[in-house]
C-alpha cells in the first residue's frame, strides 16, 4: 500500500514536464517585463513648484536626483538662477529652527 506522502508527491508533479518548462519560461519573462516597466516609471526629474511672473515669465523649482535648482524662464530663454539645498537639508534646517523657537519660548507653550 502506498503512503499518503507518496500520493501527495505524485499529485504535485505536473503531468507533462514540457508544459511546466513553458509555464516557468512565460512566468520569468512576465516578471522581467514587469520589473522593467516599474523601473521606467521611476522619475529622476520633478517639477516641485512654479511661480508665474506674467508676460510668459516664470520661476520654477526643479528637482533632479535629490538636487534642487531655481530656474527662470522667459518667452525666449531659460536660465539656471541658483542651486538650492536638498529637500532633506531644508527639512532638517526648518526642524532645527522650530526646536530653537520652542526652546526660546516662541512656540505655543511659551510665556
Amino acid at each position: 500500500m502506498r503512503s499518503i506522502a507518496t500520493i501527495t508527491r505524485e499529485s504535485e508533479r505536473p503531468a507533462q514536464t514540457g508544459a511546466r518548462d513553458v509555464w516557468v519560461a512565460v512566468r520569468q519573462r512576465l516578471e522581467a517585463l514587469w520589473k522593467g516597466r516599474c523601473a521606467r516609471r521611476a522619475r529622476r526629474l520633478r517639477l516641485c513648484e512654479t511661480l508665474a511672473l506674467g508676460e510668459r515669465r516664470f520661476l520654477a523649482v526643479v528637482e533632479f536626483e535629490r538636487q534642487r535648482f531655481l530656474i527662470g524662464s522667459t518667452s525666449g530663454s531659460v536660465a539656471l538662477l541658483s542651486r538650492l539645498p536638498e529637500a532633506c537639508e531644508e527639512a532638517e534646517a526648518s526642524d532645527s529652527r522650530r526646536r530653537a523657537e520652542s526652546d526660546a519660548g516662541g512656540g505655543w507653550g511659551g510665556n
